[in-house]
């Protein structure tokens, strides 16, 4: 499951699709603008990705308790100060459980008038996290280059299916990019070939765009996932995570 974070995976996928034209199919996958998209405000956002990740983990869940197969989910790795793990696990014991509940039954009744105006009234709802996220060894080279402050590594395990969502038009943005072929490329022409919807910009400093998940390249490693300062895609990012844990440096 982890390769889902690597250029290879996604080279993979691509030339499943586009087996003979390697970089020349690329072209259709770099947008005509390097302009950030505005994004989808919290209403938007609710309405358009909740749903989705509702549907895609409860089928996942109901197919896991039907069949004994060996599953492993998607795990998220960040590398922080230490002393943001309080709030986070405080966070993930006292809220979490009760807005996501609130989030299933918006999804039920398709109606989610009340979680805007619960967020409206305590902020302290959306996870106290924020910015970049990637795979295990890229967590950890970032934390080997902080100095100052003790740091720690945490991992977060995304609920079962949402591997199969999260880098869909739906969730994700693009950061523009006319270098080296990579995940972001592949994607918008996978996504060509299957026609899916087009694909948001991403801010191209910080890979963020209101409203999703943001996919931006890196030098320590391939690329990370991004979600920014923003409600909306926070919320969004927090929705899709099963548990936080604490694991060793």
């Amino acid at each position: 499951m982890q390769e889902r974070l690597t250029n290879r995976y996604w080279q993979g996928e691509y030339q499943k699709l586009y087996p003979q034209t390697l970089i020349d199919s690329l072209k259709c996958a770099v947008p005509l603008t390097k302009i950030a998209d505005k994004g989808r405000n919290l209403s938007g956002m609710l309405d358009e990705a909740i749903p989705e990740i509702y549907t895609v983990v409860k089928k996942k869940r109901d197919f896991l308790s039907k069949n004994s197969i060996k599953y492993r989910p998607l795990f998220l790795y960040r590398g922080l100060k230490a002393e943001y793990w309080t709030g986070i696990n405080k966070w993930q014991l006292k809220i979490k459980k009760n807005v996501d509940n609130i989030l299933k039954n918006g999804v039920r009744s398709k109606n989610m008038d009340p979680v805007v105006k619960m967020l409206k009234k305590k902020e302290d709802y959306i996870i106290p996290d924020r910015s970049h996220f990637g795979d295990q060894q890229q967590a950890r080279e970032y934390v080997k280059t902080q100095t100052g402050d003790e740091m720690c590594l945490l991992k977060y395990t995304l609920k079962p299916g949402v591997e199969n969502i999260l880098f869909k038009p739906k969730l994700m943005s693009l950061v523009s990019t006319k270098k080296r072929p990579w995940a972001a490329h592949y994607l918008r022409a996978i996504g060509t070939k299957k026609k899916w919807e087009r694909y948001v910009n991403a801010n191209a400093n910080e890979g963020t765009c209101r409203g999703y998940i943001g996919l931006k390249p890196e030098k320590r490693g391939d690329f990370s996932i991004s979600i920014g300062t923003g409600n909306s895609s926070r919320l969004l990012f927090q929705y899709m995570v099963d548990h936080v844990r604490r694991v060793a440096l």
